[in-house]
């Protein structure tokens, strides 16, 4: 909550990666029937990409080969979820390293 006491949510949750150079940015949050993921980076790689719900079930798992001219993935269908948080982990398939997001599905 902020000084007036209004809650509010930011549109877009950024992660840098500083060991491969990319930049993350997640959006809309919250969402209703997509998510944006676009992976800005220096070379090319594989990211495999997880949506879990707090249960722990996986919603959707792909592989996403992401390059410079092609850095956005779109996870659609999710209109049919319930209202509440999910979890994006993003996996780099070349370093290992794991990056989370959480996000809140609206009405």
């Amino acid at each position: 909550k902020d000084i007036n006491g209004k809650l509010a949510y930011s549109n877009v949750a950024t992660v840098r990666m500083p060991e491969n150079g990319a930049v993350v940015r997640v959006s809309p949050n919250p969402f209703i029937s997509e998510v944006n993921i676009n992976i800005s980076l220096e070379e090319s790689t594989t990211f495999n990409i997880k949506m879990i719900d707090m249960a722990g079930r996986t919603i959707s798992n792909s592989s996403q080969k992401i390059t410079k001219e092609a850095p956005i993935v779109t996870l659609r269908y999710l209109s049919n979820l319930v209202r509440g948080i999910y979890v994006v982990e993003l996996v780099d398939t070349q370093s290992g390293k794991k990056h989370v997001f959480k996000l809140e599905k609206a009405n």
